[in-house]
C-alpha cells in the first residue's frame, strides 16, 4: 500500500493534460483527497501509519520551484486524513502548514461540468520559432506569475511557458544558455531551471552539444540567484553530463 500511494501522490506534477472543473481546481486532486478522506478511517493501524508516512514525505516538484506554495498539497492531504489518528509528527506538520496557509479554502471545485484537453503554451510553437532574444525576455516578464485558468482555449501560463523554454533550450542550448546571462534576478527560478534542464538534456542526448565553458557560465549564473533556488537542477545537469567540470 505504501508503494502504491507513493507512486500515485508523486505522479501528478501539474502535467500538460488537465481535467478542469468549473470554479477552478483540479479534478484529479479532488478525487485523491476524497479517496484519502473516505479510506483513512477504515485503515488498519499499520496501513494508516504507512499512508500518513507517505504524505509526510511528499515533496511536490512544481511546488519546489515556488517556495510560497511549498506544502500546499501536503496540507490538503493531511487534512483529508482521519485527524483523530494523527501521530505527533503529523500533528506538528499540520499545525505548521496551517500557520503558513491561514486562509486555505477547503471548498471543493464546483461540479458544473468538466473538460479535458491539452493545456497549450501561451505562445504557439510556430510563433516561438520566430522570437528573438528580446522577445523571449519580454514574454518571461509577461507570463511571470500567471497561472492556468479555465477557459475555452485551455491556454497556459508561467508553467507552460517554462516548458516551452525548456524545449527550445534543448534544441538551441548555446543560445538560451547565453540568454540566461541577460535574465534579471527577479524572474521566476522556474525559467532558470528550464534552461538548465534543456542544456542538461541536449548534452545527454548528443555529446556534440556539450560545451563545458558554456555550462560552467550557466551554472555560475543560476547559482548567483538570491537564496540559491536552482541547486537541485544544477546537480541534475552535472549528473546528466557526468564529469562536466
Amino acid at each position: 500500500m505504501r508503494t502504491t500511494f507513493a507512486k500515485r501522490l508523486r505522479s501528478w506534477p501539474y502535467p500538460p493534460l488537465a481535467s478542469v472543473w468549473g470554479g477552478g481546481g483540479s479534478a484529479q486532486d479532488y478525487i485523491s483527497l476524497r479517496a484519502v478522506r473516505v479510506s483513512s478511517p477504515k485503515c488498519s493501524e499499520e496501513k494508516f501509519a504507512a499512508l500518513e508516512g507517505v504524505i509526510l514525505a511528499l515533496r511536490d516538484r512544481w511546488e519546489s520551484n515556488h517556495p510560497q506554495l511549498r506544502g500546499w498539497r501536503q496540507m490538503r492531504l493531511l487534512r483529508a486524513l482521519d485527524q483523530s489518528r494523527f501521530s505527533k509528527a503529523a500533528l506538528k506538520r499540520s499545525a505548521e502548514l496551517g500557520r503558513k496557509f491561514p486562509g486555505a479554502n477547503e471548498k471543493p471545485p464546483e461540479s458544473i461540468g468538466s473538460q479535458s484537453g491539452w493545456v497549450r503554451p501561451p505562445i504557439p510553437e510556430d510563433a516561438q520559432s520566430k522570437m528573438n532574444d528580446d522577445q523571449w525576455l519580454g514574454a518571461m516578464l509577461k507570463y511571470r506569475g500567471k497561472e492556468f485558468r479555465y477557459s475555452d482555449s485551455l491556454e497556459g501560463g508561467e508553467l507552460e511557458f517554462a516548458r516551452s523554454l525548456e524545449q527550445r533550450t534543448t534544441e538551441c542550448p548555446k543560445r538560451f544558455a547565453a540568454l540566461a546571462e541577460r535574465m534579471p534576478d527577479d524572474l521566476p527560478a522556474n525559467y532558470f531551471d528550464s534552461i538548465l534542464r534543456g542544456v542538461a538534456e541536449s548534452g545527454h542526448a548528443d555529446a556534440s552539444f556539450r560545451d563545458q565553458e558554456m555550462a560552467t557560465i550557466l551554472i555560475r549564473r543560476a547559482h548567483s540567484l538570491p537564496s540559491r533556488p536552482c541547486g537541485r537542477t544544477i546537480g541534475w545537469l552535472i549528473q546528466r553530463w557526468e564529469k562536466i567540470v
